[in-house]
């Protein structure tokens, strides 16, 4: 009876541990606050960027003091990548491919090149605010 016992113990734990679960998605869904240039310039790069997420999708909005407009992109475990969008003329589209870590999310970001924009890339930092 003993053996039969630990038997059915050991199937048991075997499956447990052989049983495949979703990864878990990170939460990086609230207020986020940062930068997107080195401390060492004197002009301010001060971004506020409030995150939206529903499974893997993000959407929001983000502001600088002189412009502001929507985001949408991807979580993929860690991985942040989001397209910002302008939220009126002659602003420049941009993107932000990043690395959250609990409340800090850290990576670059690039100007879209188009005949108005530049395509200047850059570091951005961002503390979610609680």
């Amino acid at each position: 009876m003993h053996r039969v016992s630990a038997l059915v113990t050991l199937l048991a734990a075997a499956t447990a541990c052989s049983s495949a679960s979703a990864p878990s998605t990170t939460s990086i869904a609230g207020r986020w606050g940062g930068s997107t240039c080195p401390p060492s310039l004197i002009v301010s790069c001060s971004i506020a960027v409030d995150i939206t997420q529903s499974g893997s999708a993000l959407s929001g909005t983000w502001g600088f003091t002189t412009s502001n407009g929507t985001l949408n992109g991807t979580l993929t475990g860690s991985s942040v990548s989001m397209v910002m969008t302008p939220q009126a003329p002659p602003g420049c589209v941009w993107t932000v491919v990043a690395t959250a870590d609990g409340d800090q999310m850290t990576g670059t970001h690039s100007v879209v090149l188009s005949p108005t924009c530049g395509g200047a890339t850059g570091a951005i930092a961002l503390t979610r605010v609680r």
